[in-house]
C-alpha cells in the first residue's frame, strides 16, 4: 500500500493479481484504496521522501534538478521539510493540485536568524491541506505521479522514509519556548507563538525551581484547561489538544511557592 500506513478499523478496498490458480502462493494485495479510518487532525498516515523535480526559469525539463523533501502525512495535511528558501508554494501546487490537495504554505526561518545558520537548518517546512484523510491516503498509496505542463511530463516519487540520522535537518518544525507569568498564587497564564502548520497544540509544565528540574507533566485540555482565546475551531481535534486558533492558556492549582515552566 505505498507510503501508507494502516490502522485498526480502517476499511480498505484492493485487488490481487493471480497467476497459476493451481500454485499455492500467498496472494499480494494491489491497487490499495483508503475507504474510511477513525483517524483525524494531527494523527499520521505515513511518512516518506519526496522527490519533487524542478524546472527553472529558461531550462527544459532535460536539465531540471530534483529535490528530496522529507514528508509527513497527517489526516488532513502533508507537511514537508528541508524546503528550500526559493521553492514557494505555487510550485508546489503543481503537483499537489492534480493530487486533490486546495493550499501549500511555506514557512522559513525568519530573516536575519536565516543567515547564520547552517544550509540544513535554514530549510523551510510546507503544510499542504487537503479535505480528509482518504484524499492524503490516494496520495500515499502510489508510489509515482506525474505533473503535465506545456507539453512535458515530469516525475514526482514517493519513496520509504530515512531510516538514517544522516541528515542534520529537522524532520518536523519546533517551536520556540512559551512565555509564563504568574497570574495569581498558583496560577499561571502561557503563552506561545502560532504555528502556521498546526493541527493542534499540546501543553507541558514542570517545576523550575531548587537547582533540579522536576519532571514534565502534560496537561489535558479536556481536564479543565482554560483556552484564553476568543476564537474557536469546530474542527474535531486527537484527546487533550488546543485548537490553532489558541496562543495561551491559563494553568490553575499549581504550587504557588514553585517556579514552572511550560
Amino acid at each position: 500500500c505505498g507510503q501508507l500506513r494502516l490502522a485498526v478499523d480502517d476499511e480498505v478496498a484492493f485487488c490481487c493479481s493471480v497467476g497459476d490458480a493451481q500454485a499455492h502462493t500467498q496472494l499480494e494485495a494491489q491497487l490499495v484504496e483508503l475507504l474510511s479510518t477513525r483517524r483525524r487532525g494531527g494523527q499520521l498516515l505515513g511518512c516518506f521522501v519526496l522527490e519533487l523535480p524542478r524546472v527553472a526559469s529558461g531550462e527544459d525539463a532535460a536539465t531540471s534538478s530534483v529535490l528530496r523533501l522529507d514528508g509527513h502525512a497527517l489526516a488532513d495535511r502533508v507537511v514537508l521539510s528541508g524546503v528550500p528558501r526559493d521553492l514557494e508554494g505555487p510550485e508546489l501546487m503543481r503537483l499537489f493540485t492534480k493530487l486533490g490537495a486546495s493550499e501549500a504554505i511555506v514557512s522559513h526561518p525568519v530573516a536575519p536568524f536565516h543567515s547564520s545558520l547552517p544550509e540544513e537548518e535554514s530549510a523551510g517546512f510546507a503544510s499542504v491541506s487537503f479535505a480528509g484523510p482518504v484524499e492524503v491516503a490516494r496520495m500515499l498509496v502510489r508510489a509515482a505521479h506525474t505533473i503535465n505542463e506545456q507539453g512535458a511530463t515530469q516525475l514526482a516519487r514517493l519513496l520509504p522514509c530515512r531510516s538514517d540520522a544522516s541528515s542534520a535537518a529537522a524532520t518536523l518544525p519546533a517551536l520556540p519556548s512559551p512565555a509564563v507569568r504568574c497570574e495569581a498564587p498558583g496560577s499561571l497564564l502561557v503563552r506561545w507563538a502560532q504555528a502556521g502548520l498546526a493541527t493542534g497544540y499540546s501543553l507541558d509544565l514542570r517545576p523550575s525551581d531548587g537547582g533540579e528540574d522536576g519532571p514534565w507533566t502534560y496537561l489535558d485540555a479536556t481536564s479543565g484547561l482554560r483556552a484564553a482565546s476568543d476564537a474557536a475551531t469546530d474542527a474535531p481535534l486527537p484527546g487533550g489538544l488546543l485548537g490553532t486558533a489558541c496562543s495561551a492558556c491559563r494553568v490553575g492549582g499549581l504550587q504557588a511557592s514553585r517556579s514552572y515552566e511550560a
